[in-house]
């Protein structure tokens, strides 16, 4: 399966936010309780952010201690360059 313009670049969204934190992608998983290869998944815009569950992206955020609006917003209201 392609990679879409968009998954890559919601992938690159979510990396920037956990890169900011300073967690890594095993890190974070633990720390949200999901698998690490998912997250990997989804920063390599393997798996398109935007079929996420409202479940993951509550973990995702509870993990990147930011509000889920704020995820949310960081996801899918970008604006492209």
């Amino acid at each position: 399966m392609a990679k879409s313009e968009e998954a890559v670049l919601r992938g690159k969204i979510l990396k920037q936010l956990r890169e900011d934190t300073g967690l890594t992608q095993k890190e974070l998983g633990k720390r949200c309780g999901i698998n690490y290869r998912l997250i990997q998944s989804y920063e390599q815009g393997g798996k398109d952010p935007k079929n996420m569950t409202i479940g993951t992206l509550f973990l995702l955020a509870r993990g990147l201690n930011i509000p889920i609006n704020t995820l949310v917003e960081k996801l899918f209201d970008y604006q492209e360059p």
